[in-house]
Parts: C-alpha cells; sequence; structure tokens
C-alpha cells in the first residue's frame, strides 16, 4: 500500500512539473518578437495633424502578452503631445489589448520643429524590457505650409445619430463663404479631440458619418470649415453614444480656435494634400484586464495537456487496480492449497 501511494506521489509531481507548471508561470515580454512601427514619418507641426504609433508585445513563445504596462519614451520636444496628453511630455503609458498591442497618437505644435525619436518598454517587467529588435521609430515634424486666406465663417453642429455599434452620423449648418471643405474632429472626452477626418466634404456637405469607433463608447465632436488652408472657429461640441439614439446640439458654439491675432491661423492647419482615413479610436486609458492562468497557451497545447493528464491517471488507476485483483487472488486460493495437502497426510 505505502508503494502504491508513493508511485501515486511520483506520478502527479512529474505530471505538474512537466505540463501544469508552464501555464502559471508568468511569461516576460521578449525584445527580438516584439515590435514597434509609425504610420507617417513626416508630419506638419501644426498640433492637428498626428502620427500613430503601433506595438506589438511579445513573449519568448512568440505568444501575445496581454494586460502589460508599456511606456512609449520621446527624445523630448516641448510642442510635442502623447495620446492628447500635457504638451511637451516626453512620455506616455498604456495598456496592451488581448492581442498584446497598443497605440499612441502623436503630434505637435513646436514653433521650431524637427525630428523626434520614440522607443518603448514594457515597464511591468522589472528591469523594464525594450520593445523592439530594431530600438526606436522616428517622426520627423515640419514647419506647416503658410497661408493667406480669408477666415471662413463657423459651422453649427444640429445633431448626432448614432447608427448601431460603430457608427455615428453628424448634422450642421452650412458655413458662410468663404468655404472650401469642412473638417471633422473629435474625442473621447470633451474638450480632447484626438481623431477626425482633416476632409469630411466639399462646400455644401451638411452631413458626415463616422465609422470604425468603438461599441458602446460616448464621443465628442465639433466641425470646423476651412478656406484654402486657413480654419474657422471651431463649431458647437455634440455628444453621442454608439449605441443609437439621437442627441440635438445645443445652440451656443464653443470657440476652440482664436484667430484675432494670427490671420493665417498656422497653428490649426490641416493639410489638404495628404488626408489621412479616419483612425479607429484607441482610448488614452485602458483598463488593466486580469490576465488569465493561462495566458499565452495554445487551444492545441491545451488539448495535449488534457490528453496528457487522462492518459497519466488512468495508467496509475489501471495498475493499482491489477495489483488489487493479484493480491485478492492469491489470498483466495491460499486456503485450498491448504486443504489439499491435509487431505493427502492424513490419506
Amino acid at each position: 500500500m505505502k508503494n502504491r501511494f508513493f508511485v501515486l506521489i511520483l506520478s502527479f509531481s512529474f505530471f505538474f512539473i512537466l505540463f501544469a507548471l508552464p501555464v502559471f508561470a508568468n511569461n516576460n515580454a521578449n525584445t527580438n518578437n516584439s515590435n514597434i512601427s509609425v504610420n507617417s514619418g513626416s508630419i506638419p507641426a501644426d498640433g492637428s495633424s498626428t502620427a500613430t504609433i503601433s506595438i506589438t508585445v511579445r513573449d519568448d513563445s512568440n505568444n501575445a502578452v496581454s494586460g502589460d504596462t508599456v511606456t512609449l519614451i520621446s527624445t523630448g520636444d516641448s510642442g510635442l503631445v502623447i495620446n492628447g496628453g500635457t504638451i511637451g511630455s516626453d512620455n506616455a503609458t498604456a495598456t496592451t489589448d488581448s492581442n498584446g498591442n497598443v497605440s499612441f497618437t502623436v503630434s505637435s505644435n513646436n514653433p521650431n520643429p524637427g525630428t523626434d525619436t520614440f522607443t518603448a518598454a514594457d515597464t511591468s517587467d522589472n528591469p523594464s524590457i525594450p520593445l523592439s529588435s530594431n530600438g526606436s521609430v522616428t517622426v520627423t515634424f515640419t514647419v506647416p505650409n503658410s497661408c493667406n486666406y480669408g477666415t471662413p465663417g463657423t459651422p453649427q453642429l444640429t445633431s448626432a445619430v448614432g447608427n448601431g455599434d460603430s457608427q455615428i452620423t453628424l448634422t450642421w449648418t452650412d458655413a458662410p463663404d468663404p468655404v472650401s471643405y469642412y473638417l471633422v474632429s473629435y474625442g473621447l472626452s470633451s474638450g480632447q479631440y484626438i481623431y477626425g477626418n482633416p476632409n469630411a466634404g466639399a462646400q455644401g456637405t451638411t452631413s458626415y458619418t463616422v465609422g470604425n469607433l468603438a461599441n458602446g463608447t460616448t464621443y465628442y465632436f465639433i466641425v470646423k470649415a476651412v478656406n484654402g488652408c486657413t480654419p474657422s472657429s471651431a463649431s458647437n461640441e455634440v455628444s453621442a453614444t454608439t449605441t443609437g439614439g439621437v442627441i440635438t446640439a445645443t445652440p451656443t458654439p464653443t470657440s476652440s480656435v482664436d484667430t484675432s491675432s494670427d490671420t493665417n491661423s498656422q497653428n490649426n492647419v490641416i493639410p489638404t494634400d495628404t488626408p489621412t482615413p479616419t483612425q479607429k479610436p484607441q482610448p488614452t486609458v485602458t483598463p488593466t484586464p486580469v490576465q488569465t492562468l493561462v495566458a499565452g497557451i495554445s487551444k492545441t497545447k491545451m488539448l495535449i495537456y488534457i490528453v496528457v493528464f487522462i492518459l497519466v491517471v488512468g495508467g496509475i488507476g489501471w495498475f493499482i487496480y491489477w495489483k488489487h485483483k493479484k493480491n485478492v487472488k492469491k489470498t483466495t486460493n491460499k486456503p485450498n492449497e491448504e486443504i489439499i495437502t491435509e487431505d493427502i497426510f492424513n490419506k
């Protein structure tokens, strides 16, 4: 009995060390398997144009690392803004999603712009781990083109309609001349417009549908009219949620652009020759998800663990059953042998 108990304990210990222990391991990021990239290497330093820096975090087995804190670090820029944060800050943090991905938007309104270098590190690990074998990416901020156009009138947002889970349709009044086109800006909080379309339609356009939005999320919108490269003051702000419903705009406009001291409005210009498509917004602050005990373990590997576990436990059970049957057989036959021997001696 003691031997069987010892074999059982030894078998389970072997199974735990070989198969179960890796499931509970906390895999660290791997520099060579991780990556950092940027969608545009050069943008105007106008405070509105943005570049997106994307980061993917992978472990030693090339599995996604979710729920880790990633810090983006810049070489320094007095006009730099990361993820709509404080002007001049040289770093920002965000959390990887279930696929190990995280992204940052960067812009600058530095009057003497240049090239900024960006690096990223997984600061959940101790010490922190660099997140790219190529080390860094760069964004060159250029001096915005100057222009001298008449300032257009200010449009007024009249409504925002949530069309299902990922779209919101805006309507506004047509601004007085001169108008070349309209731009739409929006964000996840009031007054923070970090996403948008720099050309939502030519003069006469009074509606625009914003797509690729997060499900069940509230967004805040403004519209500007643009004449050449001179924008109007911002319209009133309207908010809407991507679950349907209509929200009517407030009649009082809220101006976010002051053009009284700068007829060219250089710091508010979004170029018309390089419009960028509407980007799927990434929240500035993402709640840290709860990492499961089987993070990084594929379904195929887990199935193998289960099959091996069943085979090991089944083998141990069969061995114990076989030993038990053998002992019972010996005990049953022994009295018969003694009776036969006694009969022979009596004869």
